[in-house]
């Protein structure tokens, strides 16, 4: 099998299946839409069918999340930069932003990221966005 190494320098063995990378192609139609082939959807196979059914359905919501987290990070980001205070993201998991933040400013940057976060987004729902503290990710929840 061949060898995948990570940027730690531990290496795993697996396979490794070369694929053609899918192509996005805009729709003037719907900007930011991305076009995603699901050929299996014609699929005789039942489960295949109905697993890309189930994909074409999950797609453009996850697809929605993503933009939306990705907008709120290089607004808070910015605004981080700009005012120069104490706090850096040091992360991103799926749709939470995980910043240091120095004691001091806690409250400060929790209001700023939370405001920034809600307005990344005009939707026909409010943007509910929740903040944690803690000394780790896990205290944060």
């Amino acid at each position: 099998l061949p060898e995948v190494s990570s940027r730690r320098g531990r290496s795993f063995a697996g396979t490794l299946r070369m694929t053609r990378p899918a192509r996005v192609i805009p729709n003037p139609r719907y900007p930011g839409v991305r076009n995603l082939p699901l050929p299996e959807i014609n699929s005789r196979n039942v489960q295949r069918r109905q697993y890309a059914e189930r994909t074409a359905i999950n797609a453009p919501m996850q697809g929605t999340a993503a933009d939306i987290i990705k907008r709120a990070m290089l607004t808070v980001d910015s605004w981080l930069e700009s005012s120069r205070l104490p706090a850096a993201i040091i992360m991103q998991v799926h749709d939470e932003l995980v910043l240091e933040v120095e004691t001091g400013a806690v409250e400060e940057v929790a209001a700023g990221v939370r405001a920034r976060m809600a307005a990344a987004a005009s939707l026909a729902v409010p943007l509910v966005v929740d903040t944690g503290v803690g000394a780790n990710w896990d205290e944060a929840h």
